[in-house]
């Protein structure tokens, strides 16, 4: 599935990226979207930043209304 050792290899947050990675592989599983829990504005930030350098995976960042802090992606 993913290079899940070299995702996480420089990981600030990485409890919160284990469980994104793992959301993202059940959707290349199942061919379904699927969200990951609320995430603080750094861990939005490094997921985004990991999953950049993925082709397999398109994520939205959504909070639920304009400029939420918190978000699910």
């Amino acid at each position: 599935m993913l290079p899940k050792a070299d995702l996480l290899k420089q990981a600030e947050h990485k409890a919160a990226l284990t469980r994104i990675i793992d959301k993202a592989e059940q959707a290349i599983r199942t061919w379904e979207p699927v969200a990951t829990d609320f995430l603080s504005p750094p861990e939005l930030l490094e997921a985004q930043q990991v999953f950049d350098r993925l082709t397999d995976i398109h994520a939205i960042a959504d909070g639920g209304y304009p400029q939420a802090e918190r978000q699910r992606w």
